[in-house]
């Protein structure tokens, strides 16, 4: 049996290494590469100190992986967040959310170096509410997000992303429940339990590549599409833009394929491919941002509240108008108006005006 669960243990080690190597090429290009990084360390200390006495590291080291393991579901949703979430940006609450998972684990390691006393019998309780917490809030992320995801690739990975995590928590938890005399060591079951998804994630590594950059113009980016996807890309400005359907609150990809006549892929890629938008609420918002943009330059607009001007342009709410608002111009939508007031008359000030290669994409629209 120990033959068997070194076998297991360092295989999986192995993967942990090629995973964290793949990603470190690609650390300075792709925002989610640090955090992967850091869940194959956080993995690979798991199986280093979870390990039958036979395997364990010697002292300090065995301490040492203890303590580094603690966050590896913690590291694990960062990367995944950043995956997936719309504009991720690691934020004070997602390191607040971090230690207060970690808390409940921290005692019992503490405990057995004898700085702290016993855990309480309510701890255990809180860290599996805790763990399920931030699992539930992962999969409502990966899942939630996938209508909206213009990348193809990206959004077929988030469903077998959720399956797998599913898999991998329930055997995962299953395995603390075999006896600790039977036929398999219940730490054995449990890297048995991981080994599904460093396979697939090893796998998915060697496969991998950076999103490919798309033209920095309207024209290079036509140019690049077929001449099918030419044709309808007329169609596509024409609805949205000149019919102004991003008013509509309601709308999707999907209703916006049913009228435009093509299949929800097709357009995916088109607005992918054709105009440098990974996300369909991020191409839509835009729309309606400069919308909002040029009805704050018209003199009979100056008394109107700008909630009144988001709800006209198609925003649901005033939160949602602002935080896309700053994403592009890097302010508030308030500090905009104030400054077109302050230069009234005179052109919009370009140093207020987002640069990205979108931006010469709109121009072309």
């Amino acid at each position: 049996m120990i033959f068997l669960d070194a076998l297991l243990r360092f295989g999986g080690l192995g993967l942990l290494v090629a995973i964290a190597v793949a990603s470190w090429r690609y650390r300075k290009d792709w925002p989610s590469a640090p955090y992967l990084i850091l869940a194959c360390v956080s993995v690979s200390a798991l199986f280093l100190g979870y390990s039958p006495p036979e395997l364990r590291p010697p002292e300090p080291l065995f301490t040492l992986v203890r303590f580094l393991d603690i966050p590896h579901l913690v590291f694990v949703w960062l990367f995944a967040l950043s995956l997936y979430e719309r504009d991720f940006t690691l934020r004070a609450w997602h390191v607040i959310v971090g230690f207060l998972y970690a808390g409940p684990i921290f005692w019992p390691r503490l405990a057995a170096l004898d700085l702290v006393a016993d855990q309480p019998d309510w701890l255990p309780v809180y860290g599996g509410i805790s763990s399920i917490a931030l699992i539930g809030h992962l999969v409502w992320v990966t899942l939630g997000g996938r209508g909206d995801d213009l990348v193809e690739s990206r959004r077929s990975s988030r469903t077998y992303f959720v399956v797998l995590l599913f898999v991998v928590t329930i055997l995962a938890a299953a395995s603390e429940l075999l006896p600790r005399d039977g036929p398999i060591d219940h730490r054995t079951a449990k890297v048995l339990a991981i080994l599904p998804a460093l396979a697939f994630g090893a796998s998915w590594m060697l496969r991998f590549d950076l999103p490919k950059t798309p033209p920095d113009n309207a024209a290079a980016a036509e140019r690049a599409l077929s001449a099918r996807d030419r044709a309808l890309l007329p169609k596509l400005r024409q609805h949205v833009f000149e019919k102004e359907a991003f008013r509509d609150p309601t709308i999707t990809i999907v209703s916006l394929a049913a009228v435009l006549g093509v299949s929800q892929h097709r357009l995916r890629g088109l607005v992918n491919d054709g105009l440098g938008y990974t996300n369909f609420s991020t191409f839509i918002n835009r729309a309606r941002i400069e919308a909002v943009c040029e009805a704050m330059e018209q003199d009979d607009t100056a008394d109107l509240p700008i909630l009144t001007l988001a709800i006209d342009a198609g925003f649901k709410s005033l939160s949602s108008f602002n935080k896309a608002f700053k994403a592009v111009h890097g302010m508030t939508p308030s500090s905009y108006r104030r400054m077109l007031s302050e230069n009234s008359g005179r052109a919009r000030n370009p140093s207020a005006i987002s640069t990205n290669p979108q931006d010469a994409r709109m121009a072309g629209i």
